[in-house]
């Protein structure tokens, strides 16, 4: 394996700690710039792969045979990669409140098996705690649809705060041999 030294390491954790805060503020801050951005990319995905289906399709009918559904199918993924383009919002709309409602109608059947599974499963609570759990998950997405861009934010904080933290322990030690007396100038790890 090869060795890395002490010194690199915390190098490493600080810039990955840099990345980690600056994801985590694009997400609190600025959630619509995300998901508008992946709506987007997966519309033009779907554009770019749309025109090359219907050109595969029609580079086939070349050699014998040209197949209506292919381009049919080439057809929609454009259509449907230009609406993404267009309308990142509705299509963001759309699918934080299916999620939401998918979210409540799972939490409240599952408060319902519980109850009526009281008498059969030893750990009926632990389904009706998370019953509740996707209800309220539910409700909080139709009420604030930006909330779980503002969670993925929070723990890329936390693996901010996690980084620096490591990032100075490194540095502390990067002179240092673990259990040894004298000072050297790169201590190194063997992997």
């Amino acid at each position: 394996m090869k060795n890395q030294s002490l010194s690199n390491k915390w190098i490493s954790l600080f810039v990955n700690g840099i990345i980690a805060l600056i994801v985590g503020t694009v997400f609190i801050f600025v959630p619509e710039a995300v998901y508008v951005t992946i709506i987007q990319v997966f519309g033009a995905l779907l554009l770019i792969g749309g025109i090359g289906f219907i050109f595969s399709v029609v580079r086939k009918n070349a050699e014998g045979g040209m197949h209506i559904m292919g381009i049919v199918q080439g057809i929609i993924n454009i259509g449907v990669g230009i609406f993404m383009i267009l309308q990142p919002g509705l299509i963001f709309k759309f699918t934080m409140t299916f999620i939401a409602i998918w979210l409540i109608i799972s939490g409240a059947i599952q408060l319902y098996d519980s109850h009526s599974m009281r008498n059969v499963m030893n750990h009926y609570k632990i389904l009706m705690i998370w019953g509740f759990i996707n209800i309220a998950l539910g409700v909080i997405i139709i009420l604030v649809p930006k909330f779980p861009f503002l969670i993925f934010g929070y723990i890329a904080y936390v693996i901010a705060v996690v980084m620096f933290i490591y990032a100075g322990i490194f540095y502390g030690y990067r002179n240092h041999v673990p259990g040894g007396n004298k000072d050297i100038e790169d201590a190194e790890i063997v992997d």
